[in-house]
């Protein structure tokens, strides 16, 4: 398990992050997945761009179903408010 604090802390020139932290300044993740069909509540999908899948594409279906944030490059369309995107 490890703190969205640890993320920013480690990033903080770098990351940009998209949706509201209004009540998840202190999240926990359970842990971080890059196939979103193991990601489950309280997780971080870390979207990777292949050679044959994007994984931001799946960055909506994961958002509906409980992930708590992605890690990505891009932002992405379609996700709840209280889902969110770290560039």
């Amino acid at each position: 398990m490890f703190e969205l604090q640890d993320i920013i802390q480690g990033n903080h020139e770098s990351l940009s992050i998209h949706g509201s932290l209004s009540g998840v300044k202190d999240l926990t993740f359970h842990s971080a997945q890059h196939d979103g069909r193991q990601c489950g509540q309280y997780d971080l999908f870390v979207a990777i761009s292949g050679a044959r899948v994007d994984g931001h594409s799946f960055i909506p279906a994961i958002a509906h179903v409980g992930v708590a944030a992605a890690l990505c490059t891009t932002l992405s369309e379609d996700v709840p408010n209280g889902f969110l995107l770290l560039l």
